[in-house]
């Protein structure tokens, strides 16, 4: 288990806080095998993936957890100016990253830890101050 009972219920009452859907791209290093299994090699991809996809579980369909493969989605991944890994970010219905103060107020938001600055950025996929 990821979480103590407390933690778990600490979460719950979080995810029950969510308003609007969210939507996480998530990216990683996995690869696809033929059998549609995916290998991650980084651990901490692997560990944020557990962790996103045990809170998607936990929100009632109020969270959308996307993994892409920044070997297999390349373009995608430079459309995001993704440089790091693991990568998560907060987009909108338009495929747009969203500033994460805007999304959430509420603590659920310290489990996720970006891999990159979070302002200074100049292009239209990253965060704004």
């Amino acid at each position: 288990m990821l979480f103590s009972q407390n933690e778990m219920d600490n979460i719950k009452r979080e995810m029950a806080k969510l308003k609007e859907k969210i939507v996480l791209k998530l990216f990683t290093d996995f690869k696809t095998h033929e059998d549609g299994t995916k290998l991650r090699k980084c651990m901490a991809c692997e560990g944020t993936h557990e962790l996103l996809k045990t809170l998607e579980k936990l929100s009632n369909g109020k969270l959308t957890i996307e993994e892409l493969s920044t070997e297999e989605n390349e373009e995608e991944a430079e459309k995001y100016n993704v440089t790091r890994i693991p990568a998560i970010l907060f987009v909108d219905e338009k495929s747009k990253v969203v500033p994460l103060h805007t999304i959430l107020c509420c603590s659920i938001v310290s489990i996720c830890v970006f891999p990159y600055p979070l302002s200074g950025q100049s292009h239209s996929g990253s965060f704004q101050s």
